[in-house]
């Protein structure tokens, strides 16, 4: 029997997108100070198991993740002073200058 600590790392997009990117860079940063002592697992995207992308918050408060990535928006609810990081992305009219945030 393994005495590693298994750290399971999830998110919602596939591999290849630059979150997923960073949780592997993450876990080999993680395996590489602690070798053998730590198992990491990756769970790229929740939703081919048949959660919705905000079941993230859940399956890590529950256990079931370590760790993992979410979107500021779905944390307004709970945090509202994180809609801030929101701003820049929002613009008042369809055809605004995407440089107006600048």
């Amino acid at each position: 029997m393994s005495s590693a600590i298994q750290i399971r790392m999830g998110g919602y997009g596939p591999e290849s997108t630059g979150f997923s990117r960073a949780l592997k860079l993450i876990g080999n940063e993680i395996t590489s100070a602690l070798g053998d002592a730590v198992d990491i697992k990756y769970v790229w995207n929740i939703m081919d198991l048949g959660y919705r992308a905000e079941d993230i918050l859940w399956l890590v408060e529950h256990g079931l993740l370590t760790l993992g990535y979410q979107s500021s928006s779905y944390l307004t609810a709970r945090v509202p002073e994180l809609g801030i990081a929101d701003l820049p992305f929002r613009r008042p009219r369809r055809h605004a200058h995407p440089r107006a945030a600048e």
